[in-house]
């Protein structure tokens, strides 16, 4: 049975983003430029060419996925590029929506009389995001399927649902290889078979587009695909990366060179943290899988040079963040939460104006304000679950 609940947030999240859609369509914004890049690029590649030689439409326009992805973008041809991008808009608010519920609907209390903080803690969520959504949803960006992969992958794997899980781990390194990072707990689970079977997946998959192409545009595209991601970085640069805010506050400019470097080392500090848990001289329980899973998904921003809209990628340990919040409900919480939200989800060129946001950006307020929202949930997860306040039964 369909808990009431459930069917208010449906309706709180279908006015959300039928409002969301309605506004760019009245300001003549629903370009979807990302996803013209997707749509155009699976055309030429069912038409027999290689789409890595082509910008579409963008000075960085470039088509930046694995070739084995190419099949999956090409089933939105069974529509128009106009109707293809509304059923793209559908496909993404409906995941980051089920990802939600997913996250709340563990999170909500058992007492029935409470259920009310369901609610809550999803509206707040929506709210949180709202910034970033506006310019995911305005490029028409993957960035809400690759949260709601990661969140089934967390969950699926709680539930001890191990091929679901593996397959949506997969499914997230064949977009984006960078999240590798992510299978960082299931090496302290000591989880081989699923390690395995994730690279067996990936590399099944990876051979698809020969069906499609034959062996010579085969070689060719992924040739080119490897080519476009080392120099796709080029000339491009965050504000709010963790080399950023080293500028921003200390003047010291670092290479490019140095996102990498802080990639490894956020990969080694989570070794550091968790290696106990490794050797098994501690047990590493499930929510202690669900934090780090979302604290590395939540950092991943702060490492690489993208755009601002991946801080969505933060709003799952927001979640555990928020829960918690409501749950202990102290005044002096909620004003440090509004101050920080308001620095990492508010920079918005229509909401603060130009020379405002401008300056936002030039002090790297949303990856500070990102880095402190992963410190705060970091250290209030461990301390509950340490305290065994927190068991993955009650998630």
């Amino acid at each position: 049975m369909v808990s009431r609940q459930f069917i208010w947030s449906i309706i709180i999240a279908l006015i959300f983003f039928t409002a969301m859609v309605a506004v760019e369509i009245h300001n003549e914004r629903f370009y979807m430029n990302d996803f013209k890049v997707y749509y155009e690029a699976s055309s030429d590649f069912l038409s027999g060419k290689n789409p890595y030689h082509e910008a579409y439409g963008l000075s960085s326009g470039y088509y930046k996925y694995a070739p084995a992805t190419l099949p999956f973008f090409a089933l939105y041809h069974v529509a128009h590029f106009e109707a293809a991008k509304m059923i793209h808009y559908l496909i993404c608010s409906a995941m980051f929506v089920l990802s939600l519920i997913m996250i709340v609907n563990y999170l909500k209390p058992t007492n029935k009389s409470n259920n009310s903080r369901y609610l809550l803690l999803f509206a707040i969520g929506l709210v949180v995001a709202a910034v970033h959504l506006t310019r995911e949803m305005h490029l028409g960006n993957i960035n809400l399927v690759l949260i709601f992969l990661v969140v089934a992958f967390a969950f699926m794997y709680g539930k001890n649902h191990k091929l679901v899980a593996t397959a949506c781990f997969a499914a997230v390194l064949l977009l984006k290889p960078y999240m590798i990072l992510l299978g960082l707990p299931l090496i302290f689970k000591r989880e081989w078979k699923m390690i395995f079977q994730t690279a067996a997946i990936i590399i099944l998959l990876s051979i698809v587009p020969i069906l499609f192409t034959g062996l010579d545009m085969f070689i060719s595209m992924y040739k080119a695909w490897f080519n476009n991601m080392l120099t796709h970085n080029e000339g491009m640069f965050s504000e709010h990366t963790i080399t950023s805010i080293i500028n921003a506050y200390t003047g010291l400019s670092l290479t490019p060179t140095w996102n990498f470097i802080f990639y490894l080392i956020a990969g080694l500090l989570f070794i550091m943290l968790r290696f106990s848990y490794f050797t098994r001289y501690k047990q590493y329980t499930q929510p202690l899988f669900l934090l780090d899973i979302f604290a590395q998904l939540a950092i991943l921003p702060n490492l690489m040079i993208t755009d601002s809209q991946h801080f969505l990628f933060t709003i799952p340990l927001v979640c555990l963040l928020i829960f918690y919040l409501i749950k202990e409900n102290r005044l002096l919480n909620w004003v440090v939460f509004t101050l920080l939200i308001f620095f990492y989800g508010a920079n918005s060129n229509d909401l603060l104006g130009n020379p405002l946001s401008d300056t936002f950006d030039r002090y790297s307020t949303i990856g500070l304000a990102n880095l402190l929202l992963i410190g705060w949930t970091w250290v209030i997860w461990n301390k509950k679950i340490k305290r065994q306040e927190i068991t993955f039964s009650s998630l």
